[in-house]
């Protein structure tokens, strides 16, 4: 407060606007006596009681942030955005504190697209909103509902059940797997092309083939779990949201 006062709030806000260009040592310090939230998942999935572990993590990393972290205004917006894109920490708790900090604290201050998208493709949330069991033979589209009631226009935001369904549909091929194992993940069968959505959200057709390119792999990998996306999953760069007319 101090440190604000002396500057003027105009200044104070411009810095808080650049978090990066903040020497924060005691911030930085107290993190990283959390070291959980810098693990990878492999890392994290292979702790003994990681859920409890990963659990008390993420609280205490909250808490020494607000408290010893110069960045004040970044953690209020990461807090922010983590409350509107919730995910319930019952289970899957290690995919938790990679949402956190891939997808939320990466794209805190970044544009909204790309922060969507980043929670969209995230395992917590595939796992929290039932998107991963969205199949074409068996669609799901609690995602697709969520993602227009609470992730972008309101529960009075003028789309409709047709929108939902032709959210759902692009929107599927999400998978992971929690045991350790050794997986090869490429391109599914069904590579249709990307329906057109209709007026709450827009997919161009270009999504499917640069999804193939940036979201799959043939190469074995070894992870503790494994997502993959089909080819017609739309990408950061190819949605667009907006109010129905």
């Amino acid at each position: 407060m101090a440190h604000a006062e002396t500057i003027g709030y105009d200044a104070f806000l411009e810095e808080q606007l650049a978090p990066q260009s903040l020497a924060d040592a005691a911030g930085d310090a107290a993190i990283a006596k959390v070291a959980i939230l810098g693990l990878s998942r492999a890392e994290l999935y292979r702790m003994h009681n990681n859920d409890d572990r990963c659990r008390k993590a993420l609280i205490d990393g909250f808490l020494a942030r607000t408290v010893h972290s110069r960045r004040q205004l970044l953690e209020r917006v990461v807090e922010f955005w983590a409350d509107h894109f919730n995910i319930s920490t019952d289970a899957y708790v290690p995919d938790l504190v990679i949402f956190q900090r891939e997808a939320i604290r990466k794209h805190a201050f970044g544009r909204f697209r790309d922060l969507l998208l980043a929670t969209a493709k995230a395992p917590a949330m595939l796992y929290y909103l039932d998107n991963y069991v969205n199949v074409a033979a068996h669609p799901n589209e609690n995602y697709a509902r969520e993602l227009l009631e609470l992730h972008t226009l309101g529960v009075d935001g003028g789309y409709t059940e047709t929108d939902v369904k032709e959210i759902a549909a692009p929107s599927r091929g999400g998978r992971f797997t929690r045991a350790p194992a050794t997986v090869s993940t490429s391109i599914p069968s069904n590579t249709t092309a990307t329906p057109r959505l209709s007026s709450a959200m827009r997919c161009p057709a270009a999504a499917a083939s640069k999804a193939r390119s940036t979201c799959c792999t043939s190469s074995p990998v070894t992870r503790p779990r494994r997502i993959t996306f089909a080819p017609n999953f739309v990408s950061a760069s190819s949605v667009t949201v907006h109010r129905q007319a």
